[in-house]
């Protein structure tokens, strides 16, 4: 005789298998950033070149990266937090191609970088966002933010999971 799955092992079931199947990438909120920071603050540009060519050869950078693979079983996120000195004809080249143009605070990034982000209100806007993001080479997604009247660009990137 076949077993009745209860109504409410049903509705378990079915909102186990919706949160299962949930992209992190799939809405705009910030997701779980949690994971193991290194603390080591890296100066390499070559790197986030390689993943987020819209920078250009920037002048600075001083970034951080970190996942989640800490041993347990599953998909591995990776999250990079940056703040990185472009070269002001790539800062006028990003404004005038993206436009970005929402007025936003600066955003909380991870403790060993927070200092060196200046208070005040940066320029973001969701297609400068999605060029930040979708290189071929990092396939994640980005939140950038523009200093207005600086060179200076913070950005916040996940890819993976």
């Amino acid at each position: 005789m076949p077993r009745r799955i209860s109504a409410a092992a049903a509705l378990v079931a079915a909102v186990l298998a919706v949160l299962g199947c949930t992209s992190p990438f799939s809405d705009s909120a910030p997701q779980e950033r949690a994971g193991q920071v290194s603390g080591t603050v890296r100066s390499d540009p070559e790197t986030l070149m390689k993943y987020f060519p819209l920078i250009g050869r920037p002048a600075s950078v001083s970034w951080i990266d970190w996942d989640n693979s800490s041993g347990a079983p599953g998909p591995t996120i990776y999250w990079v937090d940056a703040v990185v000195e472009l070269e002001p004809a790539t800062a006028a080249e990003l404004r005038s191609r993206y436009a970005p143009a929402e007025p936003a605070a600066a955003p909380t990034l991870k403790d060993v970088l927070q200092q060196a982000v200046p208070a005040g209100t940066y320029l973001t806007g969701v297609e400068f966002d999605a060029a930040l993001g979708g290189s071929t080479e990092w396939d994640g997604s980005a939140r950038g933010y523009l200093h207005p009247d600086r060179p200076l660009l913070i950005f916040q990137a996940s890819a993976g999971g």
